[in-house]
Order: structure tokens, then sequence, then C-alpha cells
């Protein structure tokens, strides 16, 4: 549903990876409580080039801990003792560390995709024929008053923007004074660099957790038909129709 589609449009595609390494996951949210994690499921994914940080070190750096603590004094979006936060920011260290690899592979690419590993597609990827300089492509659920921050495409000046965000994200809160939110923090770090965004309304996918529970978005017909509807209104709002 994924490669798939990547790999008619270029079948030399390069696969680059990230992990945090931890033997088990826990999560109060997802009722995650001390799942192992298989290390060599990695393996894989057939990248050309993996990098990885252990995420018990990465908790006790000393930069990580006053990103951690300044944004906790702008409160907690998912009431959950700041679980969320702290894993948001592992989230947005591994992305860093990606975008790193890239980079420094030398490599030049038309279209750059970064997506999460837990996802499951269950509709094929369709990109488009041309891609926007300075546009950033998201899907259209599961924005939450922003943008949805678990799958993105662009050109690679874009892309390699996208992946350094989480050095903002304390500016973030200090000027909208609001907690924390990765969607919406994605859609204020888009503002800030002046980029483009479009929703790709091509395909949909779900969240495949360590435990083996799976959550999918509503994605439904009643669902788009609200998403249009929205979209529609936001043009006449922009028009000054209403």
């Amino acid at each position: 549903m994924l490669l798939g589609p990547v790999t008619r449009l270029d079948p030399s595609h390069k696969q680059f990876g990230h992990f945090n390494i931890l033997d088990a996951v826990t999560n109060p949210r997802s009722r995650e409580n001390n799942v192992p994690i298989d290390q060599k499921d990695k393996e894989s994914l057939d990248c050309e080039i993996i990098d990885s940080t252990f995420q018990e070190s990465l908790d006790c750096d000393p930069h990580f801990q006053e990103t951690f603590g300044r944004l906790k004094q702008f409160g907690d979006s998912w009431n959950d003792n700041f679980h969320s936060l702290r894993n948001c920011l592992r989230q947005l260290h591994s992305l860093e560390r990606v975008t790193k690899v890239l980079e420094e592979s030398g490599r030049r690419f038309d279209v750059v995709i970064y997506t999460r590993v837990d996802l499951h597609f269950t509709s094929p990827l369709v990109i488009p024929r041309r891609i926007g300089a300075k546009t950033l492509y998201t899907p259209w659920f599961d924005k939450y008053r922003g943008l949805n921050d678990r799958f993105a495409m662009g050109d690679q000046p874009t892309m390699l923007k996208y992946g350094r965000r989480r050095q903002l994200a304390v500016h973030c809160c200090e000027e909208t004074r609001k907690p924390f939110h990765a969607e919406r923090f994605l859609s204020w770090y888009a503002r800030q660099l002046r980029l483009h965004t479009v929703d790709l309304t091509s395909f949909e996918f779900c969240r495949v957790h360590a435990h083996g529970s799976i959550d999918c978005p509503a994605t439904n017909p009643r669902a788009r038909l609200h998403y249009r509807l929205k979209q529609i209104f936001g043009s006449f709002r922009k028009l000054g129709l209403q």
C-alpha cells in the first residue's frame, strides 16, 4: 500500500531509518504495559542506513531534560502525567536523527516521504504528479486542529526542514501560550516556515500498537463528507463570504 506505489515510480528508491532502542513499551494511553520489543524487526525494513539511539540515554540527556522541563511548564495536553509529551520529544529526536542520515547520505531526491513504522496502510498511496516547492503533504484525517504528523511528504528541501522542527517546540509554546500538542505544533511550524500545506486524500492508515491492538481513524463516507464540507466552508471564510 505504501512501498508498492513508491517502487513503481522509482524501483531504485532508498529507505533510511532511525529507531529509539528500548526493551519494552509502556504507554498508559494505549494500555501497553511493558510489552517486549523484538530488536530484529527493524531488519525486515530493508533500509540502506539505520541509525539508533538508546532511549534510556536520550531520556538522561541534559538538553532533552531541559526541553522536557520547559515544555511541562505550559501544561499537559494529554493529561497523562506528561507521558505523551515525553514520547513526542522522543519521536521528534528520532525524526531529527533520520533527517541527518538523509542529509549526510549526499543523495538528492525529487520526493521524500517520512512515515512511522507502526502504521498499517489500508489503501494505496497516490503520489501527486507534481510536488510543489515549499509544500508539505500530510493526511486529511486525524488533524486535531493542526496537521497529522504521522506521515508526510514533499520535496527534499521542505522535508529537511520538516525533520528539524524539534528545536522550535519551546518557542511554539512561548508564542501560543498553550500546552505542547503534536499536530498543532506541526501546523504552527509550517506557518512559521511559510509552507503551503496540502491534504493527501487518496489513502488511509491505522496505527498498530506493540501489544497488537489497532486504532483506525474515522475515514468512513460520513467522515469524508464532513471533511469536504469543512473545506468548502473554510474557502468561503477566506473569501469573506461568511
